[in-house]
């Protein structure tokens, strides 16, 4: 009876690693463009408490970011995704990613939509910051090393959003 069982569990165990890598392949073989995430999210500055917005959703290449009350409009909402293996925010309104024009290094860089094209100004790496109250993440492009920031620390509504050196103060956080 014993022997029975083992062989019972053996069997239980190719079926399972059979249907795990069954599952797996086609995740593996897809295109390395949109990967997308399941659910859509907000980016919310921690500084001004408003969140990462798209224009009016705008899907004109070139639209600068910008901070807007939070409204959970789908030109609020992003996806994080993948283009050849690499990183990005794709806004739920336009499908456009956001980017760095022109790989730009330079402090103040506007941040804007552009289509995903899988060029390293398009990849975003995030690290979360955790205390007793909130999670934030700060999001650092993959070409400048920069991070994503409301301009000047500012709090009102339309101030654009823009690249800066990392330092992890509020206006660079984000919920």
């Amino acid at each position: 009876m014993a022997r029975k069982s083992q062989n019972q569990l053996k069997a239980l165990a190719v079926a399972a690693a059979t249907a795990v890598i069954t599952l797996t392949v086609p995740v593996a073989s897809a295109s390395a463009e949109d990967q997308w995430t399941d659910v859509p999210f907000t980016l919310r500055n921690a500084n001004s408490g408003m969140c990462l917005d798209v224009p009016g959703g705008s899907g004109v290449w070139g639209t600068q970011l910008v901070q807007w009350p939070c409204n959970d409009g789908a030109n609020q909402k992003f996806y994080l995704s993948s283009y050849n293996g690499k990183p990005n925010l794709r806004n739920l309104a336009t499908g456009l990613c956001i980017e760095v024009p022109g790989f730009s290094n330079t402090n103040g860089a506007k941040v804007v939509t552009w289509g995903c094209n899988g060029g390293d100004n398009q990849s975003w790496n995030y690290q979360t910051y955790t205390s007793a109250w909130t999670r934030d993440n700060t999001w650092r492009n993959i070409a400048s090393g920069k991070c994503l920031e409301t301009a000047d620390w500012r709090t009102d509504a339309g101030a654009p959003v823009r690249q800066w050196d990392c330092h992890a103060g509020a206006s660079q956080q984000w919920r």
